[in-house]
């Protein structure tokens, strides 16, 4: 295995912790913003009993349809910097269309967002090969210049 890649695993797992995330914050923000006509206005978001288990093979079915993106564009990236990255900005995205009135819009909006700031730590945040990261984890914890150690 190349030192310089995430294992698919790894990504498979963070694509479904992601999408459990975005669905839980689209039903919080989904009931937050219900009119006073609804039904289900008032109610707590996971009242019902088939809200949960919906929510969970959606989010399922989501963070599938997320891994062969993340696995593509967050394979050579650092994932420390990169899966919050790509949550923080997906989510804050979704939040404010849902708080707008984008009602269901907030799901492919935040995919598409999902899409383009994974693109971006694709770029922002290389995985460093092995040699150079721990030259770079040496220096920042107040040892010798990197030059100093190689005209040695």
């Amino acid at each position: 295995m190349h030192n310089n890649r995430n294992h698919w695993f790894d990504l498979l797992i963070l694509s479904i912790i992601g999408a459990f995330v975005a669905a839980v914050v689209f039903v919080v923000v989904q009931s937050l913003t219900l009119p006073p006509s609804d039904g289900a206005y008032g109610n707590a978001s996971f009242a019902d009993p088939l809200v949960l288990p919906i929510m969970s093979i959606g989010a399922g079915f989501a963070g599938l349809a997320a891994f062969p993106f993340s696995f593509w564009l967050l394979r050579r990236s650092d994932l420390r910097r990169s899966f919050w990255t790509t949550t923080f900005v997906t989510l804050v995205v979704m939040i404010i269309v849902m708080a707008a009135g984008g009602g269901p819009l907030g799901l492919p909006c935040s995919f598409i967002t999902m899409v383009c700031s994974m693109a971006y730590c694709r770029s922002r945040f290389p995985l460093m090969p092995q040699e150079a990261s721990n030259k770079v984890m040496q220096t920042d914890v107040g040892c010798a210049d990197i030059t100093d150690r190689t005209n040695r």
